[in-house]
Formats: C-alpha cells, sequence, structure tokens
C-alpha cells in the first residue's frame, strides 16, 4: 500500500463509507439521499471549513476522535425546507383539542416538535394557541412549553434566535396580520419572533434514532415527528417510534405527517386514533 486506507478510496466508496455512517448513526435512509447532491454538498461543506475531504471519510469509517464532524455533517445534509402554518390542520387540533384535554390533569402541556429544523413548527403551535383568544386559549398558551430538537446545530441556532426572511419559503402560508402581531421587522425583509413567545420555545440537539433522549420518561404530551420518518430507514423508524413512546405519557399523542402511512404499534402501546378528522397515535396506560 503506498498510504493510508483512506487515501485509496475511490470517490464512489468515500461517499458510500460517508452515507453508511449516516445511516448507522442517525437511521437515515440511503435512498432519500441523491448521491450527486451529497456530493457536493459535503465539498461545499469541507472547503467552507478548510477541511480535506479524506478527513471526512475518517468520520464515515467510525473514527471516535471525529464523531462530532459526523453530526456536523447530519446537519449539513439535512432537509431544512418548511414554513410557517405547514399541516395547519393538525397544528389547530393539537391546540385546541389535544391540549386542553392533557391539561384537564395536569398543571403543564409539554410538546415536542422531533425534526424541527429552525423552528417554524414551533412557533407556529404557540402562535395558534395565542390565537385562540380568552378563555380557554389564554389558559392553553399560558400552560404550554413547546421544544424542538434537530440534529443540525445551525437550524437550531436559527430557530433559538427566532429571525426569519421574507426571501426564504418561511412565509408562504403567513399573512401581514400574523406577521406584524407575532413578530417584530428588522429591516431588509427579515423579521423576529417576538421575545414573549420566544420564551416558550425551547430548542435542544438530538439525534432521534439514538439511545439518549433530552426528555425523561412519560413527560411529553403531544409529539410532532411529522416528514421525519420518511427518510429513515425500517430500523431507523423502529428507534425513533422507541424513543418517543418511552417520552409520551399515558394518554399522550403522537402526530406524523398528513400524507405519511400511520400505523397502529401495539408493541409500543400506541393505538390509532382518528380525532376531528386529524390521524394520531394516542400511548395508553
Amino acid at each position: 500500500m503506498k498510504g493510508p486506507v483512506s487515501q485509496q478510496l475511490s470517490v464512489g466508496n468515500r461517499l458510500r463509507c460517508l452515507l453508511q455512517a449516516l445511516q448507522a448513526e442517525f437511521g437515515w435512509s440511503q435512498e432519500s439521499l441523491n448521491p450527486a447532491v451529497v456530493d457536493k454538498k459535503l465539498a461545499r461543506w469541507a472547503a467552507s471549513r478548510g477541511i480535506d475531504l479524506q478527513e471526512l471519510v475518517a468520520a464515515a469509517l467510525g473514527h471516535d476522535s471525529v464523531r462530532p464532524t459526523l453530526w456536523e455533517l447530519a446537519g449539513a445534509l439535512s432537509v431544512n425546507e418548511t414554513y410557517f402554518f405547514r399541516g395547519r390542520h393538525q397544528l389547530e387540533w393539537v391546540v385546541r383539542e389535544a391540549v386542553p384535554e392533557r391539561l384537564r390533569s395536569r398543571n403543564r402541556a409539554v410538546l415536542w416538535s422531533a425534526g424541527c429544523s429552525s423552528g417554524e413548527e414551533v412557533y407556529s403551535l404557540l402562535f395558534l394557541a395565542a390565537e385562540e383568544g380568552t378563555g380557554s386559549g389564554e389558559e392553553v398558551f399560558e400552560k404550554m412549553v413547546v421544544f424542538g430538537t434537530d440534529v443540525d446545530e445551525c437550524a437550531l441556532e436559527r430557530a433559538q434566535q427566532g429571525v426569519y426572511s421574507e426571501r426564504s419559503f418561511t412565509f408562504r402560508a403567513t399573512d401581514r396580520a400574523v406577521l406584524k402581531r407575532f413578530f417584530e421587522p428588522l429591516g431588509g425583509g427579515l423579521h423576529r419572533v417576538k421575545e414573549e413567545y420566544r420564551g416558550r420555545a425551547f430548542f435542544v440537539r438530538d439525534n432521534l434514532a439514538g439511545a439518549e433522549s433530552p426528555f425523561l420518561p412519560g413527560t411529553v404530551d403531544v409529539c410532532l415527528c411529522r416528514n421525519v420518518l420518511y427518510y429513515m430507514t425500517a430500523d431507523g423508524r423502529r428507534k425513533a417510534l422507541r424513543k418517543i413512546a418511552r417520552a409520551l405519557a399515558a394518554g399522550g399523542y403522537l402526530l406524523l405527517g398528513e400524507r405519511e402511512v400511520v400505523e397502529e404499534q401495539p408493541e409500543l402501546g400506541l393505538q390509532l386514533l382518528n380525532s376531528g378528522g386529524v390521524t394520531v397515535l394516542r400511548k395508553g396506560g
């Protein structure tokens, strides 16, 4: 051999190793990633940080010393296309039906947006709770806290800052009245979520297919994991669902994407339920 194994790898093998490492660590399906697009993103990511692509091969081969690099790669390759009030019917059901029901037996409702990207879903839930108005609506907002988790640290930083641009995809379903009520203008087409809503949103880095969880067992009332499992392997989906089920409180709800196939998970204690035209999984007990 004329050099390290990593230097002997062809571009195709290098890319395959990286995708295999992402699949093993995060449960991502290789079929959901376009190799040509991935290769371009990786090259751009490495160049922006002055890292040689061979170092990424080391990460792909599972060297513990570069494990953080693999997490950074996952963030760079994440699909972060989302917008405020996406799947509004589901969000309204959570705020109007699920949360009030949970508050009848609990002092606070904990919501989890799994795979939250840059935070639009988290803030949409808070906005809709505030829009419910007086009476029970005010109670829902005051007693509701929303956590967002994602593998992409850069996206989480944007979510925490709560600053969004009119030039992006994010406001496609947002009218001017909503912008005026929930955001403060920063100029240049930028808007920041008002502090009273940012103060009820918390963002944490998490690998949905990983063993560790940011939640204690039985502490989450509603989990939204929409359009996330689609990108995962069968094993990755099982790990994610097991993690979510463990975090859900008895009687808690799990919502998947409107176009995702929702199946009962009896081994996890998750029962299929249709409420108000919304299909959800509910934890028994």
